[in-house]
């Protein structure tokens, strides 16, 4: 982590703006998983506002070809990414109910199609996924099955990882093996940490010193770093901030003392780098970042607004203040702003945020987070930010101590449970199933039983598509 691989693709999309391309993206996330496709969900709303930004004439071709291929099913379409309602509307009738397996096929199927209806137009797609060590079961079915699939020529997919954190047993591993075994072409392009020469190509590069008098610093960060580049540019940062390298008018020229660099406590984690400098933050400041740490990796600023007007009690010139404040992590480099949206500069610092969270405050954050959003979501939009309450809510539930509301997040957990069922993520619809259960109390054969039965039945068939047999058994067990 933190060796430049986002970066790297960053750099190429910089360098195609204004190509006829559509260059979409999308990023798997550790903490915040929020239900299964959410990061093809955030490429295809990119993917809709490039074609709305190309005007009304490409809308109509774009909303063409997509109804022309899928037809009366693009329910099935939109319930998956409400995005592209958008470009199509909004479908008039509801998708036909099919047992799990057929619905799977059918989705993966109308995906396809999807894909190669707006692959036929005049602007190639190039897709990036990022993180793909924490992808969704479901989502690498549908890489994998665009892959495969001769009929789409004008994409170009691009996904990273971190090697060092999938094994042989992966499913990313296993998918990539299978996809070698039919012969897909694959090019591989390994991002290591930059050597010790390249450190000091760096630093006589910032300091506009030959690279003879940069070497005994150089040394130290290479030493201090091991070349990665996250925690080279942070760590030359951090002996700025701590006058251990800095401009001397006098001689006109940056000075330092290595052995002093090298004898100062500094951290020689990235992680608790990152931690220390978001600890010199501001108080108003660090709660905001930790509130979005929560969140997720961005976050639109309306949405930051009114959670911390709600979270802190305060007015909204108070928080106007408090954004301002924000201006100065961007100017740190711990978060970037793009439009109205916030959102971390690398995944390492939304980790490194979210870990100064006492734990026993992290999960009230959670709950009150879900319970915001499940306040001002209005019964339509409900559905569209379904997974990523009861994800919420879910990791504060210890901290939902009554009855009743209990039972609401059960309910929650239920819908979620349908709504990945309808989309073919087993593995997901059973997790959200299973917390769902755990939530009834006790005597809930007595005081709840026809939502105790939808759970179980349901977690019954989701872990029966999972090939979880024996569980299957004790879950159908228990409810006769």
């Amino acid at each position: 982590s933190g060796v430049g691989k986002s970066a790297v693709v960053q750099h190429v999309r910089k360098r195609l703006q204004g190509k006829k391309i559509h260059f979409i993206s999308g990023k798997f996330e550790q903490l915040q998983p929020a239900g299964p496709l959410r990061a093809l969900d955030a490429a295809f709303s990119e993917y809709t506002n490039s074609v709305i930004q190309k005007g009304p004439q490409c809308i109509l071709e774009t909303k063409k070809a997509i109804v022309d291929a899928i037809q009366a099913d693009a329910g099935v379409l939109t319930d998956a990414f409400p995005c592209l309602c958008k470009i199509i509307g909004k479908p008039t009738t509801t998708p036909v109910e099919i047992g799990p397996m057929a619905s799977q096929n059918r989705f993966r199927f109308i995906f396809q199609m999807f894909i190669r209806a707006i692959n036929s137009l005049s602007y190639p797609i190039i897709l990036f996924l990022d993180d793909l060590q924490w992808v969704d079961n479901l989502s690498l079915q549908l890489i994998s099955s665009l892959m495969t699939d001769t009929e789409i020529r004008n994409l170009l997919f691009i996904g990273s990882y971190r090697d060092n954190e999938i094994d042989h047993i992966h499913p990313l591993t296993v998918h990539l093996n299978e996809l070698k075994s039919k012969e897909v072409a694959i090019g591989n392009i390994n991002i290591t940490g930059i050597s010790k020469e390249d450190v000091n190509n760096l630093i006589s590069d910032i300091t506009n010193m030959p690279h003879c008098l940069t070497e005994t610093l150089s040394g130290v960060v290479y030493k201090k770093t091991g070349g990665n580049v996250l925690f080279v540019t942070e760590f030359l940062k951090s002996i700025c901030s701590e006058g251990l390298l800095f401009y001397s008018l006098d001689d006109k020229a940056w000075k330092w003392n290595a052995d002093t660099i090298e004898a100062k406590e500094i951290p020689d984690e990235v992680g608790a780098l990152l931690s220390r400098k978001i600890s010199q933050l501001s108080i108003g400041c660090q709660h905001a970042i930790k509130l979005l740490a929560c969140i997720g990796s961005k976050c639109d600023d309306s949405i930051l607004i009114s959670f911390l007007n709600r979270t802190a009690g305060k007015n909204d010139t108070e928080n106007n203040a408090q954004f301002s404040i924000l201006d100065y992590a961007i100017d740190e480099g711990l978060l970037k702003r793009e439009g109205s949206t916030y959102m971390f500069a690398h995944d390492r610092i939304q980790h490194a945020a979210y870990l100064l969270i006492p734990e026993s405050d992290q999960g009230r954050m959670h709950r009150h987070i879900g319970r915001l959003i499940l306040e001002h979501a209005q019964d339509e939009m409900l559905d569209h930010v379904l997974f990523l309450v009861v994800d919420q809510l879910n990791r504060g539930q210890k901290f939902i101590t009554k009855e009743k509301d209990r039972m609401e997040l059960a309910t929650l957990n239920l819908k979620a449970g349908e709504k990945a069922m309808s989309l073919a993520a087993f593995i997901s619809s059973a997790s959200y199933l299973r917390a769902g259960i755990d939530l009834l109390c006790n005597d809930h054969w007595e005081m709840c039983y026809d939502l105790s039965l939808q759970l179980h039945n349901l977690y019954v068939e989701a872990e029966y598509c999972n090939g979880h047999f024996e569980e299957v058994g004790h879950a159908a067990g228990v409810v006769i």
